[in-house]
């Protein structure tokens, strides 16, 4: 029977499963363990084992994964006729899986030789794509062992009372903030866009949420954590990252456009805000993760419901990103285009008296992180030997600017939160600069 017939033992099986799944969770994700010659985290070592056994068949996976999500685009859902966004990421996935072929097979290599520079179509195999798809499933069979048994409601809850001060939004945030950043971002905004539509956020709490909160998840994180190679500094570059990602959004939260914003609940919702809890707080977050753990799933259930959902992320990641990865890079190293764009990020580096080469490209790589953000670590990674200093901010600040044009913009824009284009490529701005800064900062005092 449930736990209502025998609270005791609910209790204790609550107790069980927050202790031990989380320990679990926190020891794959963030302890470092010595094998192989390498020290890095245990989900690292998992990844390097699962590249070595079936690298080979990851790139034709790859394809049929792509295939699969062309079928569901075009012929199942349909949704390439839905509006003008799904039809440019309609054109991605099917660009995406032409460019796969072509890196598969080499056709095209004469006719589109620029294409085939060992730093596109050849990088994008032999790194990307294997990186990617890796990083993707390990860390999304492991992510319920982090965010189904608790921890996330009970650092929510301790989270509340700092949200209103520090960022100008309602206690309820922190948990859309932690879900999106152990999930994926396209969660922080469609959650956000619900409290929004039921009178519980106003309009400026939103765009704050969604601009600050809604970025990529850990699984992301290892990805560009391994493709810039600071994997030995993981547990340095996760908690930096989550702390310069919140800061820069307490201080965009007072910046133009967001604090221009009004401050009103939707048209027609009934305002909802909620009620402060401003005692015995850690009592109550004990109490919600518990709570959340006593009503949790067995573990093969949580990673059978994790794997389903994941499976529609991770087809179309691996089929976008190698479209607006190829044309970031074409456009990188044969254009001047991000280079001119990238001098206006020079201010913000200049104090971290980084070598030439690695100013050039960490300036062309912050400018190109505004089309994707993969983009810039992809072109920061082909770019030959770089700092540990640069490689550590071109992991960070794809995580830290949140906005980019390929994914972010064309689900926030599919939603009711008030929010221009314009706005979006503003803060973009204002992000990667304060996340240079910030970055390069605590790079300098404890990477150097």
């Amino acid at each position: 029977m449930s736990g209502s017939d025998s609270p005791s033992f609910s209790r204790t099986r609550a107790l069980f499963s927050f202790l031990l799944f989380n320990a679990l969770g926190v020891f794959i994700f963030f302890v470092s363990i010595s094998a192989g010659g390498r020290n890095t985290v245990v989900l690292d070592h998992i990844c390097t084992w699962f590249r070595s056994a079936f690298g080979a068949f990851i790139p034709w996976v790859t394809a049929a994964l792509m295939l699969c999500c062309l079928a569901d685009t075009f012929f199942l859902r349909r949704i390439w006729r839905k509006n003008a966004t799904e039809l440019l990421m309609s054109a991605a996935k099917l660009s995406g899986f032409v460019i796969m072929i072509m890196g598969l097979t080499g056709i095209g290599a004469e006719t589109f030789p620029a294409l085939f520079d060992r730093r596109i179509i050849p990088f994008i195999m032999d790194n990307l794509i294997g990186t990617m798809f890796t990083a993707l499933v390990v860390a999304i069979f492991f992510m319920p062992f982090l965010v189904d048994y608790g921890l996330l409601e009970f650092c929510g809850v301790l989270l509340r009372p700092v949200m209103r001060p520090l960022f100008r939004t309602p206690g309820t945030s922190a948990v859309i903030a932690v879900t999106a950043f152990v999930g994926s971002f396209t969660i922080g905004v469609l959650a956000t866009e619900q409290m929004y539509r039921e009178g519980k956020f106003t309009a400026r709490e939103s765009v704050i949420i969604t601009t600050g909160f809604s970025t990529t998840s850990i699984a992301m994180m290892m990805v560009l954590a391994q493709m810039m190679g600071i994997m030995e500094h993981w547990s340095f570059y996760f908690w930096t990252t989550l702390a310069i990602t919140f800061g820069v959004t307490a201080i965009t939260a007072r910046l133009r456009p967001i604090s221009r914003k009004a401050d009103n609940f939707y048209p027609g919702a009934a305002p909802c805000p909620e009620k402060i809890v401003t005692s015995r707080i850690l009592h109550h977050a004990w109490e919600a993760g518990l709570a959340r753990a006593g009503t949790q799933a067995a573990p093969h259930v949580c990673v059978a419901r994790s794997l389903r959902m994941g499976f529609r992320m991770l087809m179309t990641m691996m089929s976008t990103v190698p479209a607006f990865a190829t044309l970031g890079l074409y456009l990188g190293f044969n254009t001047s285009v991000f280079q001119y764009i990238g001098y206006v990020f020079a201010p913000f580096l200049m104090p971290f008296a980084l070598p030439a080469p690695d100013m050039s490209v960490a300036m062309t790589a912050s400018a190109m992180g505004s089309v994707d953000m993969m983009v810039g670590p992809i072109y920061a990674a082909s770019a030959g030997e770089l700092g540990v200093i640069t490689r550590y901010l071109m992991a960070l600040v794809p995580v830290s600017m949140v906005a980019y044009l390929s994914g972010y913009v064309p689900c926030i824009k599919s939603t009711e939160i008030p929010v221009s284009f314009s706005e979006i490529f503003l803060i973009w701005f204002e992000r990667t600069a304060l996340s240079l800064l910030a970055g390069g900062t605590l790079a300098v005092l404890f990477l150097a």
